[in-house]
């Protein structure tokens, strides 16, 4: 006896007939036929950010599923995990050259650091990484497309969106406490975003002086008064944005940070 195997390769979802044929010399049985059938099932895409779901089709860039990359400094990287779920019987393929791709007038601020596996079998995932690398201040948006074999969701579509503010003067509004021995000016805040409590550093030498934060749009926003050294604020309750520092009646260059979500 011999054995032979038949491959099934299939780019759709159906059902798929074939009918195999072997011409032999049994007169009887020549040609040997019989039918054989596939069936291939539907995949069902769903894309992620911070386990909430992203629709396909979405314009509205969101800080609760990670398409909104918020607010950073010019020249400085941010980086979001995205997720692919297959929910459905069938395995989900990617089909996309590159498999998650950018476009739009701002494509070049965003890059695709890690890509997602091609081919995702039922009930599994695979994530894939887009890093914001703002060239420009301004907001800035561009829109992710990700070709697939679900039927319902071929492309899956939305919008990524983030802004960027300029960098500190002399130094680099991402500066944390190792490097800011090397700052150029004589006041600094750090860490640069921050969430929940922000450091303002002077010169021990410095006596008591006043410290005001200001909005971007130069409205008032708080008083410390203060003497050289660290300083630490409580800035939880803040609304997220930009914020000016200045030490008032000291010829210090005023300072930048961003209170982030």
């Amino acid at each position: 006896s011999r054995t032979f195997r038949v491959r099934f390769v299939a780019d759709a979802v159906g059902v798929f007939n074939a009918t195999v044929s072997i011409d032999n010399s049994d007169l009887g049985r020549d040609p040997y036929t019989f039918t054989v059938q596939a069936t291939v099932n539907e995949p069902s895409m769903t894309v992620f950010g911070l386990g909430n779901e992203i629709e396909n089709g979405s314009t509205t860039p969101e800080v609760s599923n990670n398409t909104d990359f918020g607010v950073i400094s010019q020249g400085a990287t941010k980086n979001h995990v995205f997720q692919v779920q297959n929910a459905g019987p069938g395995r989900l393929a990617l089909t996309g050259t590159p498999t998650v791709d950018i476009s739009g007038a701002n494509a070049g601020y965003f890059n695709v650091t890690v890509s997602p596996a091609s081919l995702i079998n039922n009930g599994s995932s695979a994530i894939f990484i887009i890093q914001y690398n703002p060239g420009s201040v301004g907001a800035h948006e561009a829109t992710v497309t990700i070709e697939n074999n679900d039927p319902n969701n071929d492309p899956y579509v939305f919008d990524i969106a983030g802004e960027a503010v300029m960098a500190l003067v002399g130094g680099d509004m991402n500066n944390d406490r190792a490097d800011r021995g090397q700052a150029d000016f004589s006041m600094i805040a750090y860490p640069n975003p921050a969430r929940n409590q922000v450091y303002v550093e002077a010169p021990e030498s410095m006596e008591e002086y006043e410290l005001s934060v200001f909005s971007l749009e130069g409205r008032l926003f708080r008083t410390v008064k203060t003497t050289g050294g660290l300083i630490e604020m409580d800035i939880a309750d803040w609304a997220p944005g930009v914020y000016i520092i200045r030490a008032n009646g000291i010829d210090v260059a005023p300072i930048r940070f961003i209170r982030m979500d």
